[in-house]
């Protein structure tokens, strides 16, 4: 058995998990999930949204979502990566625990050329810069992504 939970950050709730059969699908599990909670005007958050079916679901339930843009749609990462033009930019700058970061957000409404996916409206862009001290020696590294 496997479990599938909901947390509303507003209320600090921890919605009663989802329990679904470990041979079922995780992603068939979520849109029963979804399904089930019956709610309307939440963001759902993921560490990658990979099916359209999924998408389309949240969408057509009344809800959004925000998902981390990876290589799992095919060409959808190649063509933003292609096209972003950012409208919008935000930096700010962290130094703490030895190391220092420079986050840059940057946000585009522009899709022509993104290809189709269900409920996509605005695409983000974060650059991180980062500097590590580790034993007089700085290291630096930038990580770029699309949440």
């Amino acid at each position: 058995m496997m479990l599938v939970s909901a947390y509303i950050v507003e209320r600090g709730l921890i919605l009663d998990p989802y329990q679904f059969d470990s041979k079922t699908n995780e992603i068939t599990a979520l849109i029963e999930f979804i399904k089930t909670l019956a709610i309307k005007g939440v963001v759902f958050a993921f560490d990658a949204i990979s099916q359209k079916k999924t998408a389309q679901i949240i969408i057509e339930s009344g809800n959004d979502y925000i998902g981390a843009l990876k290589g799992n749609q095919s060409g959808l990462l190649e063509a933003v990566q292609e096209n972003f033009e950012a409208i919008q930019t935000h930096e700010s700058n962290n130094v703490g625990h030895g190391r220092a970061e420079k986050r840059t957000v940057n946000i585009s409404k522009q899709l022509d050329n993104i290809p189709q996916f269900p409920g996509l409206k605005t695409l983000i862009l974060i650059i991180s810069y980062r500097e590590f001290y580790r034993a007089n020696i700085i290291e630096s590294s930038v990580e770029t992504r699309y949440p």
